[in-house]
């Protein structure tokens, strides 16, 4: 994320799920800002949100910066690549 205000960014997505919980760009938002942060798992669990309500596609997620945290972790990501494979 190039902003750093990630207090703000963070109470304003999850106002806008609070309005509609099937965003998925807030929850991909939500995974970056957490992954940026090293909270990786719940990075992860966002990122699975993000994937349930059809987020972009996963080139995308793959290339991303902002997730470069939660690929370091292999045997995660790859369990992430089977879920997204199901949807």
């Amino acid at each position: 994320m190039k902003s750093k205000n990630f207090e703000e960014a963070e109470t304003q997505f999850i106002r806008a799920l609070e309005l509609d919980s099937t965003l998925a760009e807030a929850y991909y938002y939500l995974a970056c800002l957490k992954s940026t942060q090293g909270q990786v798992s719940i990075a992860f669990k966002y990122l699975e949100k993000a994937l349930e309500n059809n987020i972009l596609d996963f080139q995308v997620l793959n290339s991303s910066e902002d997730l470069a945290n939660l690929r370091k972790n292999e045997k995660a990501w790859k369990k992430l690549l089977k879920f997204q494979a199901k949807i």
